[in-house]
């Protein structure tokens, strides 16, 4: 009998994989084995020398001299690599390059024990790279490498103060307050006096009423030399804001009347600055991220609202502000403008947003970019130059020295303000020409909103910073003598597109450095999968490039496209100070980088080389270690604090404002909602500690909730994201400090709560439905609590090999293959219905009356992959490869319907598909299937 024509079809384009799943199972892997007690290790084939790639990526180019690198490097454990002594850099000609090496991570245990070997390094260089191009440098090991250093930072501590000296210019940091710097003299030797402030200067909060809190008035919390070396010092200094009639800027609140179960450790404020400043060997510049803490509480989400205060506080402007060497004239340069300034002059840089018309229930201000984003510059009261993003920098030269400056993201946090003149440089972080939230009270008039919208936003202009927020800013400050000093938008370069080292993709794989990953651009000699493996690749590098979606659609353009995409109209919720860098979904709020979004862009980043991955996930962190952590300590003397300390925000913050939702603007998260893995591979690449410092309170988090707890057997939550994604929070924790009490509790949590309501469900390799431990329903299993237990027990059993977990990973792989997972057909008309898995499973139900998901495919692949190592039977490994094609072929397709099997969806970000949705589906898509592909990777070196 013939075939249908459509069905011919379906079965030419199934040939291969076919044959892909006719492949002798030798080749494929060893016959099953029992379960030992042993961790799974990457191949390790990787071994030192590595070439490391320094790219300038500036738009247009800019040629880099001698400009600092600062980038973490996995070594493989085989390479042997205790002492950093005896690594050693060289150009690609084979010149030893001066270089510091400093220690972030070491295998199996904590980086004090310096017997163990490295796992990552934190390398430090200067590099010399043409506009556009590309140079080569190669790290190797070599007995008593030593690299030297001719003219090192030399720090000197005074009881009053620091003195720096990079060859270039010498610092004075004071000890009895905080201005940024006492003095600055550029040049060699003595120098030019370029900053003269002793006792002047520093950070100016100006409250609602006028009052002015400096950090002039009170000496520093604490001042150090956090990280000393001879080419990147770091001194860190941390302290809290006063007003001269000696009363402290938000006092903090300890068992008084009115809140009795609350205290703080805080002795003056709640709220810090926090500055670090990064000094360099011969450079005239340093690096400054300051940072204000507001460390109070939250006060509404549950159960805060029962024992603490909301500890939101309000200011109408806040600066940094430095007195320089007075110069009268004085040439100000800056994008394009060049004005003379006299004595008094001053020239002001304003980038904000422009207001609506129509101010309403959704805010105050023009919802698109090209119509809201604007600079103004001003010249006393005339303006000289308007547009619509200034990109942050000048430069103020006199007779006798000049000053650069470059602000990072400047207009992208707006709003922001530069003020420069004669003698005088001030950055208005909170300039008063703004204020938060973008709402009036009479679009709000309900009571509960008074905190935000009549104490704070448009009625009153003032600030709202929310308690358990940060911000930090980065900045490039340069100080010469007159045609010396480093050109401006060469700074501008520096801190908006800084120069990182790059190994190859394979590299990130071959060392284990963060486990089973897998480069880009594999292929298995199979065109189905080959197809699958490619569309994977570009569907990360189609979040950030739109020559690479498929309809131009990605994170970057949905934020200023004009006409905006329909769903994401209302594009400066995108920016702006508490906005930038997360991403929109639902109703337009603020998803907090669900799913960890952070670590797949830096993820792919180390993949695919893509730097506008990298670009991406730098946003991201920010954003996510300083909007989006919940700081600070708080104790409720009953203990339910544990319920919101070091958690994340939740997915549906509104960023404290209720023009993007007036439920719950501000509501801290749970153990469901947050991860750190972007943290901590951030703080791996670029050795940010505020990075390592969220991530670690997420670890408190997990702690404080689990450690207890998962001492004893006992059901774990019927949501069970409730505990699996901490497992996974503190594996990566581990990995980096190398603490066995991380990998303790994770693995109480999993074996003592995870696998304990597994057994409780049946023993079949799922964890049943219901919160009663004593009678949890075994015949039915959500396909997302299931699916988030997956990546957690992979990362615990990789490091520890328990055996029930391995044994509990297989009955999971087996649930899935054999009950789950439902499809893979074809219909009388040669349609084909993909491989998937139900919302949710209920054992009996007929496949008709499935709601199938394909998107969720994306889970299965990691899971079945795993089995095949643990077990080495192949099967496995056909189903991780069926349900990875089709994840890959047919992601946003509807569920349990049968379709044209040439059908592919789309490579974009917007995908017709999840509407709203699109961070929830790409946030899956990008953080999974690395244990799937990092199989077919190692079985391609095998090969």
């Amino acid at each position: 009998m013939a075939l249908p024509g459509n069905l011919l079809k379906f079965l030419f384009y199934l040939a291969p994989f076919v044959l892909l799943l006719a492949l002798d199972h030798h080749a494929l892997g060893a016959a099953a084995q029992p379960l030992a007690a042993t961790p799974i290790q990457v191949n390790g084939a990787a071994d030192l020398p590595v070439t490391l790639t320094v790219r300038d990526t500036a738009p247009g180019g800019r040629a880099r001299a001698l400009e600092p690198v600062t980038s973490g490097v996995p070594l493989p454990m085989r390479a042997g690599v205790v002492d950093p002594d005896s690594l050693v850099l060289t150009d690609d000609q084979g010149n030893v390059v001066p270089a510091q090496f400093t220690v972030l991570a070491r295998w199996n245990g904590p980086i004090t024990n310096e017997t163990l070997k490295i796992r990552w390094v934190l390398v430090d260089f200067q590099a010399d790279v043409s506009a556009s191009g590309a140079r080569d440098y190669v790290l190797s090991k070599i007995e008593d490498a030593r690299s030297k250093v001719e003219n090192p930072i030399e720090i000197t501590e005074h009881a009053d103060r620091f003195l720096i000296d990079t060859g270039a210019a010498r610092f004075s940091v004071s000890r009895r307050y905080f201005n940024l710097f006492d003095q600055v003299w550029a040049g060699r030797g003595e120098g030019a006096l370029v900053v003269d402030q002793v006792g002047r200067g520093g950070v100016v909060l100006v409250d609602g009423e006028g009052k002015r809190f400096s950090s002039l008035n009170a000496p520093p919390e604490s001042i150090e030399v956090e990280e000393s070396g001879p080419l990147r010092s770091v001194v860190r200094v941390r302290g809290v804001l006063r007003a001269e009639d000696g009363t402290y800027f938000a006092p903090p609140v300890n068992n008084s009347k009115d809140w009795p179960r609350f205290s703080q450790p805080y002795e003056h404020s709640f709220v810090y600055y926090n500055c670090r400043i990064h000094f360099y060997a011969g450079k005239d510049y340093v690096r400054v991220f300051f940072t204000l803490e507001n460390n109070g509480a939250n006060g509404r989400t549950n159960p805060e609202q029962y024992f603490a205060p909301i500890q939101a506080v309000y200011f109408d402007s806040l600066s940094l502000e430095l007195n320089l060497a007075e110069q009268k004239p004085a040439l100000v340069t800056s994008a394009g403008l060049q004005e003379r300034l006299e004595k008094d002059d001053l020239l002001s840089i304003l980038q904000n947003w422009r207001e609506t018309d129509e101010p309403n229930r959704n805010g105050t201000l023009e919802s698109s970019f090209a119509k809201g984003a604007f600079f103004s510059m001003r010249k006393g009261e005339e303006k000289v130059k308007e547009g619509q993003t200034h990109p942050g920098w000048l430069r103020l030269k006199g007779d006798s020295a000049e000053v650069g400056l470059a602000v990072r993201h400047y207009w992208q946090n707006f709003p922001k303000k530069i003020v420069a003149g004669p003698g005088r440089l001030r950055v208005d972080l909170w300039p008063e020409e703004g204020y938060y939230p973008h709402c009036r009270s009479e679009d709000f008039p309900e009571e509960q909103h008074d905190m935000y919208c009549r104490q704070a936003g448009r009625d009153v202009g003032l600030y709202l910073f929310d308690g358990g927020r940060h911000k930090t800013h980065e900045m490039l400050l340069a100080f010469a003598v007159p045609g010396e000093g480093t050109d401006p938008e060469a700074l501008h370069a520096a801190v908006e597109h800084p120069l990182m080292a790059l190994a190859s993709p394979a590299w990130y794989s071959d060392t284990g450095g963060l486990g089973m990953i897998a480069p880009g651009g594999l292929s298995i000699g199979d065109a189905a999968l080959d197809e699958a493996l490619d569309r994977y690749d570009r569907l990360q590098v189609a979040m950030v490039d739109e020559d690479v979606s498929q309809n131009e659609w990605t994170i970057n353009t949905l934020k200023t496209r004009y006409p905006a995409r329909w769903s994401y109209t209302r594009q400066y919720r995108y920016f702006g100070w508490m906005g930038f860098g997360d991403l929109l979904w639902s109703n337009q709020t603020g998803s907090a980088l669900h799913y960890d979004w952070p670590y797949s862009m830096l993820l792919h980043y180390l993949r695919t080389g893509h730097r506008g991955l990298f670009d991406a996930g730098v946003e991201m962190a920010k954003h996510r270690y300083d909007i989006d952590q919940y700081h600070g300590e708080r104790r409720d003397s009953r203990g339910n604090h544990v319920w919101t300390n070091h958690m994340a925000f939740y997915e549906l913050d509104r960023h404290s404002d209720p023009s993007i939702g007036t439920h719950a603007p501000a509501r801290v998260s749970m153990n469901s909602h947050t991860w750190n893995g972007g943290l901590v591979l951030y703080y791996l690449l670029t050795g940010d500690r505020k990075a390592w410092e969220a991530a670690k309170a997420n670890g408190q988090a997990a702690f404080n909730r689990l450690e207890r707890r998962s001492l004893s057997q006992g059901c774990a939550d019927h949501e069970t994201r409730q505990e699996t994604w901490p497992i996974l929070n503190l594996v990566n924790l581990y990995r980096v400090n190398g603490d066995p009490g991380h990998l303790e509790v994770a693995r109480n949590i999993a074996v003592n709560r995870v696998l304990y309501r597994e057994q409780r469900a049946g023993g079949r390799g799922l964890f049943g439905a219901g919160r009663d431990c004593d009678a949890i329903d075994g015949s039915r299993q959500s396909s997302v609590m299931f699916s988030y237990a997956i990546d957690p027990l992979i990362q615990i059993h990789y490091e520890t090999g328990d055996g029930e977990l391995g044994e509990l990973l297989v009955r999971m792989a087996d649930f899935t293959k054999d009950l789950f997972l439902f499809g893979g057909d074809v219909d009388g008309e040669g349609k084909y219905r993909p491989l998937q898995s139900p919302t949710s499973w209920r054992q009996g139900d007929a496949e008709d009356d499935k709601k199938g998901e394909p998107i969720k495919n994306v889970f299965w692949a990691d899971l079945l992959a795993y089995a095949y190592h643990l077990t080495g039977e192949v099967d496995y490994l056909h189903w991780a490869r069926h349900v990875f094609r089709d994840a890959m072929f047919y992601y946003t397709i509807g569920g349990n319907r049968y379709i044209d099997p040439t059908r592919r969806s789309r490579i974009s970000f917007i995908d017709g598909m999840f509407a709203s949705s699109e961070t929830k589906a790409h946030g899956w898509i990008g953080r999974t299937n690395q244990v799937y592909l990092h199989t077919e990777y190692t079985l391609g070196t095998d090969r």
